[in-house]
């Protein structure tokens, strides 16, 4: 890690921000991207391309009720909408990757994706150790 932290990396916020300055040429590549942002400015004939790794690592997303909500109701109508086919076509239309059956993504994304093997990475240890060392290393802190 100490090796790769020597090779002048710049660190950013934002994925939407960070696929616009790769695409303007402000630095050679990222190293953890969501690629639903380089799909769309490839899309456009962006000057970008990503590759699938194999094992992938994806992001796991989850949807939940607060037990003392003021409006719990409204928390599980909203939940159930986010399940419903049609909460899954709107989150498609604003770049994520539905899983519901019968709710198609953008198939040449899920093509590239789908041939991957998921890596589910558990923090072993302390993981206030592993940040941390991530501070000291990365951002000299």
């Amino acid at each position: 890690m100490r090796s790769f932290a020597k090779q002048d990396l710049i660190q950013h916020n934002g994925y939407t921000k960070i696929s616009q300055l790769l695409a303007a040429g402000e630095f050679p590549a990222v190293a953890f991207m969501q690629v639903t942002k380089l799909e769309k400015i490839r899309e456009r004939d962006g000057p970008v391309d990503w590759i699938p790794l194999d094992p992938s690592f994806a992001t796991v997303s989850s949807v939940a009720v607060s037990k003392n909500t003021a409006h719990a109701n409204a928390a599980r109508l909203l939940v159930d909408f986010y399940l419903s086919e049609e909460g899954q076509k709107a989150l498609r239309e604003i770049d994520k990757i539905p899983l519901r059956r019968g709710v198609d993504a953008d198939s040449k994304l899920v093509a590239e994706l789908i041939e991957q093997t998921p890596h589910v990475n558990k923090y072993e240890g302390d993981p206030g150790k592993q940040i941390k060392q991530f501070n000291e290393i990365f951002l000299g802190r």
